[in-house]
């Protein structure tokens, strides 16, 4: 097979979980298959983020798709089997082939009021037709799927759940002198909460600022709160009057960490807490309980199944019970122990191979 997968979408270190789908994917798939044929539709700003792959992987520099099939780079040598669009969107729709779409969430049908009318009209305008184009589409929870089902009923018949998985180095312990240099590079306090969160009005950073208050009022707690996933510069300025009624340093914001560091800040962590309002999948808390990181997280969207019985969840909405939870599992040390132990059995269970390996059987299905 000739395969070709369209990454136009992928905007490096912008647009979170999806990147990590497409590119943990793309290696994953050249872990596995050695024998079809990958086209990796590219562009100038992520083309190197696609390296040291295989042989049968090749990648192509394509400033934009055409509108036609007539368009697809190579199209006069190769005759493709099918393209994968792992970005939701499928672009041209015109497209005569078989197409794969990947639907990371639909939140702007359930929370449209956390976006712009224009941004809106975008995604409907996209996502709407290529749901329906697409020969399958591949749900990264079985809550995306009830949701592409409950909003695109024709679809029913065509959509697979095929859950993400967790890359090998957060399981790697890293022993205890070594991240003391990593603490220091980044001046990380002593006891700290995580949430490795862009600031987008969903990931709630608002009510869980309120509850640090609370957290440090109430329970007399000295938890810092770390933030990463976006720079000062993006911080949303209705942030500031929480920000004000809290202690100069309960809340330090690391900016962007590089992926290869992410394990280390997990395990430097004393928890990670997650309250956000919507996710399609929610790959952090796994990445979490990889790295023996106890987990908190909201008992919403996708949260719950990817969690399983590993996690504390938490009501999202209630800044006092988010507190109380993060008070609790910093003063226990068994609830910490136990959920440390069913959290690494977690996220065991997920893995990119068979991610991959589940994608290919559907590639190899809609190409006959």
């Amino acid at each position: 097979m000739h395969i070709g997968i369209h990454t136009h979408f992928l905007q490096p270190g912008r647009i979170g979980g999806s990147e990590t789908y497409t590119r943990s994917l793309i290696a994953a798939l050249g872990r596995l298959d050695h024998q079809n044929h990958y086209h990796l539709f590219t562009t100038s700003q992520n083309q190197s983020l696609f390296h040291a792959l295989p042989p049968n992987f090749h990648t192509t520099f394509v400033n934009r798709f055409g509108k036609s099939i007539r368009d697809l780079p190579n199209r006069a040598t190769i005759k493709y089997d099918l393209i994968h669009f792992p970005g939701t969107t499928i672009h041209p729709l015109s497209l005569a082939l078989p197409t794969i779409i990947t639907v990371h969430d639909l939140q702007h049908l359930y929370w449209p009021g956390f976006f712009s009318l224009r941004e809106r009209l975008r995604r409907w305008r996209q996502d709407r037709p290529s749901i329906h184009k697409a020969a399958h589409i591949i749900a990264i929870s079985d809550y995306t799927r009830r949701t592409i089902i409950e909003k695109f009923p024709a679809a029913a018949g065509k959509v697979t759940t095929i859950h993400s998985g967790v890359s090998a180095e957060f399981f790697q312990t890293i022993p205890q002198p070594a991240q003391e240099p990593f603490r220091q590079k980044y001046n990380l306090p002593s006891t700290f909460a995580l949430y490795p969160a862009r600031p987008w009005p969903h990931k709630n950073h608002k009510r869980l600022l309120a509850a640090m208050n609370i957290l440090r009022e109430q329970h007399q707690s000295d938890c810092r709160l770390v933030l990463c996933g976006f720079t000062p510069d993006e911080m949303p300025s209705d942030w500031q009057p929480l920000l004000d009624s809290l202690e100069g340093d309960t809340v330090q914001l690391v900016s962007y960490i590089p992926k290869q560091e992410m394990p280390a800040l997990y395990q430097t962590a004393d928890l990670l807490i997650y309250p956000s309002l919507f996710e399609g999948f929610g790959l952090p808390i796994l990445e979490a309980m990889a790295a023996r990181c106890p987990v908190i997280c909201a008992n919403a969207a996708a949260l719950p199944e990817t969690a399983g019985e590993a996690a504390v969840l938490i009501d999202p909405f209630d800044s006092a019970a988010i507190a109380q939870a993060m008070h609790a599992l910093l003063t226990n040390p068994t609830q910490r122990a136990d959920l440390i132990e069913k959290g690494t059995r977690r996220a065991g269970m997920f893995s990119w191979a068979k991610t991959a390996e589940a994608t290919l059987d559907i590639y190899q299905k809609e190409s006959r």
